[in-house]
């Protein structure tokens, strides 16, 4: 894609030097008036990770977002995650129970283009700042709300955090570890996915508003973060698997599609994982472990319907491991990148940060942070051609504007308030999207936005999509879009092409560089009949680099960024863990389309927008950081035994079960401790032990796993709760597996579907997670 490696390797020199003090403020206020979002005023009442990850969004393409803080300011401030994810932002604390302070929030919600909150439903309400209170007097405001299980159903009103959902939802049980039982899950997954639903919501919604004059109410919780990461398991019948996970010796954690995709481990102890998803990928590797003529060789054209024979898996078992002991991670990188099979090492956390690509392509941004000093964090990992993100500054200090805020209101303009037309059904109503992507990720990403309304047509090739053969996946990246079967490399294709890009106001690809060019679907063939579209690529790595070239396969890239280790807790072999870069890839894909309709909305300008599957990958591990150059995060390390990050917000083995404390809050911790630590024993604690950042494994958590095993859950859980302390039993069986399919709550409100299938007949799947 030549034209936009040009562009971009401009905008990223520029994005290297804005941070770093190079960069004259004409010039540096220049890069921020062209972000998408520039103007646009976003009031955030949120309070955790969530929120925080979506405002960040928002505010990283050009929105002024003005945090409501309490007094204590937000509970982020207690952690380094208000420098990591509250950068950009303007700060105004009030105490809500104060008419005044309640009024001037009210003013700022008046003349706001979104609110975002996480209150528990109906809270808000109570104080008149729901989304109907708002939307009185400012009717084409976009509301968001963000809860732990939707707005509606038996447990709107249940507090929840990442782990407390994961935990009733039975994700822990999901995941094996180095012990028996459910595993804490050290990777924030349902975080991430839920930002990631938060802000498509509101892109999309602003698209609309932009085009009918009509705001909206938005409707995102944790559920539907953990349903995002769920649609390759896609239907109620099972029985056809896409791979199986055991062979007739029962021990072989892949199955009889010709996939290899496993982790080794090289001669100098470091990890590598390869997988062979592209076609004749698992012949060459064989090839490459001196198997070749051992393995039995593909039947047909279509490799992952080819399968493999007994002995084929009693060779790969026995031998392969052996084999890749016989050289260092590195010789084995070369020889089979050389030889187009996927592989990447295994990493620990943040260590991506310093990956040639990563700093290839600009996506690290350095701020000097008040509180932290000089830090290093996960910049902007959209690019985007013509309007590019950056950060316009570091975290405020508590308060920091809100003078001027109660004096003088908003400093941006905020968007035109357009004449309002006939409302849109759905908020994308009316965009075309022509899709030449394969696999999951980038498809997945069309998939959310057909939800909402796009007109998706999928461009395959006349043998199909090579995922066709893995049904499950294949629904869960393309249900609800058109297709059309086209040899691309026939003469006539190209005048096809054209014919088809001349509506269509989107046009994404995952090639990898040079392909498009050669098949005539690069960004200026595609121009040349479209001018104005936007041409969305999706590719690995990026459009140029160093690992430009390289072939990506979930979860490699999970490995590579650290997610591996970081679920697997301290001192154990890292494991593949829930969430990974085809899901998270397809919903940070998502934004990225939002913010290049979006730009063409308010300019008639089209771009090149960029999403590789690296920066999702680097950005789901946002919680890292450097500063004085060593590496540090937000959250604490998962623990060897695979409980938690703190005394206060892990799991505990009760008399029966497990149980799952998620304390965030110092008030919190002191009621946990109160409540379960008999007096004479909590007075022998110091105050430096009761705090909300006490050791997952100090004395206070050494007290509490003592005393838990004492009662059932059932009884904890009603002490607790009646203490204010936020708890949740743990579920032994994995509920979305087992019941979700089913559960009547889910199918009313449309997150699980029924269709008529042509293929497999009735079947539900994953269904409207916005």
């Amino acid at each position: 894609m030549t034209q936009s490696t040009i562009e971009f390797s401009d905008l990223d020199g520029i994005d290297q030097q804005q941070h770093g003090g190079a960069m004259e403020a004409a010039e540096h206020d220049r890069a921020l008036s062209r972000r998408p979002l520039t103007g646009v005023r976003v009031l955030d009442l949120t309070r955790g990770m969530v929120g925080a990850l979506t405002a960040m969004l928002l505010a990283d393409y050009g929105a002024e977002v003005v945090m409501v803080e309490s007094t204590c300011g937000v509970p982020l401030r207690a952690t380094a995650g208000h420098s990591v994810w509250n950068r950009g932002k303007r700060s105004i604390a009030v105490d809500l129970s104060d008419p005044a302070d309640l009024a001037a929030v009210f003013e700022l919600a008046s003349g706001a283009d979104i609110v975002i909150e996480d209150h528990r439903p109906g809270a808000l309400a109570k104080i008149g700042l729901c989304s109907a209170d708002i939307a009185a007097v400012n009717d084409d405001v976009v509301y968001c709300s963000i809860s732990a299980y939707g707005q509606t159903g038996d447990r709107r009103d249940r507090v929840g955090f990442d782990a407390s959902v994961a935990a009733h939802l039975g994700i822990m049980v999901e995941w094996g570890g180095a012990r028996e039982g459910p595993i804490f899950l050290g990777h924030p997954a349902l975080d991430y996915s839920t930002a990631f639903l938060a802000t498509t919501g509101i892109l999309s919604c602003l698209r609309s508003r932009l085009v009918d004059g009509y705001g909206d109410t938005i409707d995102v919780s944790l559920l539907d973060g953990a349903l995002a990461l769920y649609p390759m398991n896609w239907w109620t019948e099972q029985g056809s698997g896409s791979i199986d996970v055991k062979s007739p010796t029962g021990d072989l954690r892949f199955g009889y599609k010709r996939l290899l995709l496993r982790m080794f481990e090289c001669s100098d102890g470091q990890l590598i994982q390869v997988h062979t998803g592209a076609a004749g990928a698992f012949d060459r590797a064989m090839n490459v472990f001196g198997l070749g003529d051992v393995v039995s060789k593909m039947e047909g054209n279509v490799q992952m319907s080819s399968l493999l024979t007994d002995h084929d898996l009693k060779v790969i078992q026995d031998r392969l491991p052996d084999i890749m002991r016989s050289r260092p991670l590195q010789e084995w990188l070369e020889l089979l990148w050389e030889n187009q099979v996927a592989a990447l090492p295994v990493g620990n956390p943040g260590e991506a940060l310093d990956d040639p690509q990563v700093r290839y392509a600009g996506i690290v941004a350095a701020l000097d942070d008040p509180v932290l000093g000089p830090i290093e964090v996960v910049g902007p990992t959209v690019l985007l051609s013509e309007s590019p993100g950056a950060i316009a500054g570091p975290a405020p200090v508590l308060d920091a504007d809100g003078e001027r805020l109660r004096s003088d209101g908003w400093a941006s303009a905020g968007l035109p308030v357009a004449s309002k037309g006939e409302p849109l059904a759905m908020p994308l109503d009316g965009v075309r999207i022509v899709e030449f992507a394969t696999f999951f990720a980038a498809p997945y990403a069309d998939r959310l936005l057909s939800d909402l309304g796009a007109e998706v047509i999928k461009i395959e090739g006349v043998d199909g999509d090579p995922m066709r053969p893995l049904p499950e996946m294949f629904e869960g990246a393309n249900r609800g879009k058109r297709s059309i079967s086209v040899d691309l490399k026939h003469p006539a294709a190209a005048e096809l092409v054209r014919d088809l890009v001349r509506s269509a106001d989107v046009v994404q690809h995952n090639l990898r560089p040079g392909v498009a060019e050669r098949l005539r679907i690069d960004d200026a063939s595609i121009r040349a009949a479209r001018p104005d579209v936007v041409y969305q690529y999706s590719p690995g790595y990026g459009s140029s680099g160093p690992k430009s070239t390289l072939q990506s396969f979930a979860p490699l890239l999970s490995g590579f960024v650290g997610q591996f280790a970081i679920g697997a807790g301290e001192g154990n072999r890292p494991h593949a863990t829930f969430g990974n870069e085809d899901y998270y890839n397809g919903l940070l894909g998502s934004c990225a389309c939002l913010l290049g309709l979006i730009h063409r909305e308010r300019t008639g300008v089209g771009q090149v927008v960029e999403s590789p599957q690296l920066h999702s990958s680097v950005f789901t591990t946002s919680e890292y950081f450097k500063r004085d150059g060593t590496i540090a995060s937000v959250i604490p390390r998962l623990n060897g035994d695979l409980t938690g990050w703190t005394a206060g917000y892990r799991i505990y083995q009760c008399l029966d079960a497990w149980i799952c404390v998620t304390c965030v809050l110092p008030e919190q911790i002191e009621a946990l401790a109160r409540t379960i630590v008999p007096a004479g024993q909590l007075q022998a604690l110091a105050d430096a032990d009761i705090r909300i950042d006490a050791p997952v494994a100090g004395p206070l958590a050494a007290l509490l796993e003592y005393h838990f095993v004492e009662r059932m859950t059932e009884e904890w859980i009603e002490l607790l709760t009646a203490a204010g302390v936020p708890v949740e039993g743990v579920q032994e069986v994995s509920w979305l597996a087992n019941h979700s399919f089913h559960d009547p709550e889910l199918l009313a409100s449309g997150r699980m579907i029924e269709v008529d299938h042509p293929v497999h007949g009735r079947a539900r799947m994953v269904g409207d997670l916005i």
